[in-house]
């Protein structure tokens, strides 16, 4: 995957986005993928109803297709700008590390290609967290994927050849952050 947009630039600033981050093929590839699970949770809340969007479009904002994996201790996943009917879980299932979630897509608010907005938050707030990758590519920067590199998941394990390392961080239990 390709780092589009990383923590605290562009986009990037509100307390609910300011440790996200937006993954792509390429930085000019906009090639829907399939989506999977960071982590174990629960599916908390999903839309897919929303329509593709033009490029850059403002009146688009807060429309996007998401799904919010909640890990069961406070925190939870939000993976945004999915396509339309996409989301193969329904809310309340169970989803294991590694699950297809749904397709990428250009909905809500997006500029430039097809990706996937993906950040860790605190579900009571909506507050995003830093929470550390635990792959070794991100290993020498702290585990945060940087703007305008590539890095590989160990997310799709058993596709292709099989040879995938550890990109999605790993929500550990957080005492402070129960509900």
């Amino acid at each position: 995957m390709y780092v589009l947009q990383g923590q605290n630039q562009g986009s990037h600033l509100s307390p609910t986005s300011k440790y996200a981050y937006d993954f792509s093929l390429g930085p000019f590839d906009s090639t829907s993928w399939v989506v999977r699970a960071a982590g174990p949770g629960r599916v908390a809340e999903l839309r897919e109803d929303h329509p593709a969007s033009p490029d850059c479009d403002a009146t688009f904002a807060g429309r996007d297709n998401h799904i919010v994996i909640d890990h069961g201790d406070g925190t939870g996943a939000v993976y945004r700008h999915l396509a339309r009917d996409s989301v193969l879980p329904a809310v309340g299932t169970p989803v294991a590390r590694g699950d297809p979630l749904g397709l990428t897509g250009h909905s809500g608010l997006v500029c430039g290609t097809n990706h996937l907005h993906f950040t860790t938050v605190d579900l009571r707030t909506r507050v995003s967290l830093d929470v550390p990758f635990s792959d070794l590519d991100t290993g020498r920067d702290g585990g945060r994927p940087q703007t305008d590199r590539y890095y590989v998941s160990a997310n799709t394990a058993g596709m292709a050849t099989g040879s995938y390392r550890i990109l999605l961080p790993y929500t550990s239990k957080r005492s402070g952050l129960r509900r």
